[in-house]
């Protein structure tokens, strides 16, 4: 499992986000429909479309792992915030986190 650090996020440079509407995902096997949180290259998150579940994108294992409930808030403040729906602001995720002078990304 990758190691992941949360960090603050805002708009601007180091917040470039996308969503992508209903678009289907494997997860544990089964294929759901979600929205998509890309920031920049550092994460790529997901919600399921009722707001429950979350996850992010795991490179080194090749698949999606769930995220707990903590990040659900900040992750739909990010999917709003990547419609227009709302101003840019700060939201805290989890990021891969670097080892070993390695660069994620």
């Amino acid at each position: 499992t990758t190691e992941t650090r949360d960090a603050p996020m805002a708009g601007g440079v180091l917040f470039e986000a996308n969503a992508v509407l209903e678009a289907p995902a494997d997860v544990d096997g089964k294929e759901i429909s979600v929205d998509f949180l890309r920031i920049g290259r550092l994460a790529l998150m997901y919600q399921t479309l009722d707001g429950q579940r979350s996850g992010m994108w795991d490179p080194d294992a090749g698949a999606w792992v769930p995220l707990d409930d903590s990040y659900r808030n900040a992750i739909q403040a990010g999917l709003r915030m990547a419609r227009k729906q709302s101003a840019p602001d700060l939201i805290t995720v989890p990021v891969p986190a670097a080892t070993d002078g390695e660069v994620k990304g």
